[in-house]
């Protein structure tokens, strides 16, 4: 059986067009996304719903 949870997260273009307007460059959004979804397992764990095989996949 494969528990695994896939989120398809598309943001809504007008949050793209501010983000193109602020000081972040997009490599350090990106890392930073990595960063909050790596701290969701943590999350998770500390709520005693730990993940067993935890996974970050990025697509661009």
């Amino acid at each position: 059986m494969n528990d695994s949870v896939v989120l398809n997260l598309i943001p809504d273009p007008k949050v793209l067009i501010a983000l193109t307007h602020t000081h972040i460059q997009p490599l350090d959004a990106l890392c930073e996304l990595i960063d909050n979804a790596i701290d969701s397992f943590s999350a998770a764990r500390l709520q005693g719903d730990s993940i067993a095989s935890p996974v970050i996949r990025i697509d661009l």
